[in-house]
């Protein structure tokens, strides 16, 4: 049986310039209100998105579980870069905190921002990244270019996904089709962390082309932890 609001509480994080009034956002908020699931879907563009700090990010995302309600326990549902917030966070929770988090939903998720074959970022974008001191990336909600500083990088080097230690339950859907993100990166991750379930559908990044096969993965992931 799908946990009460007073008992759950699903934290949404979004994408790389993205934000809580995104597509996919919008997609878990109604899957929230429709089963009385309590909601935080914070922004991640911390300090603001010319100034973007990883570290700022899994900072803000470990208080978000630090400070929920004693009553609830947490549901954390990344998509893309909020899915590498998410993991993240998660590994720098303490016995407790962890305690608290009963399952992390990655959705397209980022693990491996370097990867020589699936990666994002080449080494030829990082040379101009790092000569011009930013990067031109699109913000979503306004549709606009913002100029990144490139600290956002020198932090996101720091972080190693294949370190991380998932001690929930963890569920991956992912885009076979995807553009942004290969979901061969889901692939290798789920193999080398071992218990995570991994859902390929036809799609893309947006992973809008089957909005119900999401719902139910959404219900059996949530009663899976309640």
């Amino acid at each position: 049986m799908v946990r009460t609001a007073e008992a759950l509480e699903v934290i949404y994080l979004h994408g790389l310039g993205s934000s809580p009034e995104s597509v996919k956002a919008k997609l878990v908020s109604s899957w929230c209100q429709e089963r009385g699931l309590a909601l935080t879907a914070p922004t991640l563009s911390i300090p603001s998105f010319e100034r973007l700090s990883v570290d700022a990010v899994v900072s803000h995302v470990v208080s978000l579980v630090e400070h929920s309600s004693v009553r609830r326990s947490v549901v954390l549902v990344g998509s893309s870069f909020g899915g590498f917030a998410a993991i993240h966070a998660f590994d720098r929770l303490n016995e407790a905190q962890r305690a608290r988090v009963k399952g992390v939903m990655l959705m397209a998720p980022v693990f491996y921002p370097w990867h020589t074959t699936r990666g994002l970022l080449t080494p030829e974008i990082e040379r101009v990244w790092q000569a011009q001191g930013f990067f031109p990336l699109t913000e979503s909600a306004s549709g606009k270019e913002v100029l990144v500083h490139y600290r956002f990088l020198e932090e996101l080097r720091r972080y190693s996904s294949d370190v991380v230690s998932l001690t929930t339950p963890t569920l991956i859907v992912h885009g076979t089709r995807d553009e942004t993100v290969s979901h061969e990166q889901s692939v290798e991750f789920t193999t080398k962390q071992g218990h995570p379930r991994l859902v390929l559908l036809e799609d893309d990044h947006q992973l809008v082309a089957h909005p119900e096969r999401l719902r139910v993965l959404f219900d059996e992931f949530v009663q899976l932890t309640g």
